[in-house]
């Protein structure tokens, strides 16, 4: 199982890449997204590894110069770069257990519709479909 605080970092990249944050904000939707209270602690530190590998900066604003924080091009880049790892790493784990419908193609994971048809067992994503390729056959 995640730590949260590992799950906390890879949302704070999430949120990052889709527009700036102040620091307040990311924490109250890291809350509510994973239901649990999260600390300054888990999320500034990490924000302050971000900034000194120059993946985010910094802009202040308002009287209280609030900090919000933006990604960099060079973070964005690796945000992207993540992503596509983790996409990749996603597919390995689960397209051994994906099985497709005979009838539409479609790609299935988890349970299965199964009928036998002529001694043979088919997978079908429904029994609609299997219907279907019934009478086609």
């Amino acid at each position: 199982m995640l730590h949260v605080t590992t799950i906390s970092r890879f949302q704070v990249l999430i949120l990052l890449k889709q527009k700036p944050y102040y620091g307040y904000e990311l924490i109250k939707h890291l809350e509510n997204s994973l239901g649990k209270k999260i600390s300054a602690g888990e999320i500034y530190p990490f924000l302050k590894s971000l900034k000194k590998a120059k993946l985010i900066e910094i802009k202040s604003s308002g009287a209280r110069r609030k900090k919000q924080y933006v990604l960099t091009p060079e973070g964005k880049t690796q945000v992207n770069n993540l992503m596509k790892r983790l996409d990749g790493f996603m597919l390995q784990i689960i397209t051994p257990n994906l099985t497709e419908c005979v009838h539409c193609h479609c790609q299935l994971f988890g349970k299965v519709y199964k009928q036998k048809i002529k001694g043979k067992e088919l997978p079908f994503c429904c029994s609609s479909c299997a219907k279907v390729y019934v009478g086609e056959k």
